[in-house]
């Protein structure tokens, strides 16, 4: 948030592109704020996949990761998470704001194997 006061909504994507080469591909995720997919749609080929998953499924991933300040109940998780999904700090996460923005969306409630399948299956399409 603070990078974002001082150096734009969209500074972060700002100094994402600037690592950019030209000719290759990159993945950029925890994209958090609309700013940021302003900056990266100058980005001739930017697509945002928007990746989802259910509530429980995200939790249960959440608890089972066990970082330090994780919420362990149900209740206090969804409060945390409607903290990022809006906020009137412009500064601030915007997820839903964000994935608004999304060109495709792709459901992630099942394995990292499947997800990876419908993610190699979506690169697939958009390569030529």
């Amino acid at each position: 948030r603070r990078l974002r006061q001082e150096g734009g909504h969209g500074v972060l994507a700002e100094k994402i592109l600037k690592k950019f080469e030209a000719g290759r591909d990159y993945i950029v995720d925890s994209i958090r704020n609309p700013a940021e997919v302003e900056v990266l749609r100058s980005h001739a080929d930017f697509i945002l996949i928007n990746i989802e998953a259910d509530e429980k499924v995200r939790f249960k991933r959440c608890c089972e990761r066990a970082r330090e300040n994780d919420p362990v109940t149900l209740e206090e998780f969804i409060r945390l998470e409607n903290a990022e999904l809006r906020n009137a700090d412009q500064a601030a996460q915007q997820l839903l704001a964000t994935a608004e923005l999304a060109d495709i969306v792709m459901q992630n409630n099942g394995s990292i194997e499947d997800l990876k399948k419908k993610i190699d299956a979506v690169l697939g399409h958009l390569r030529p």
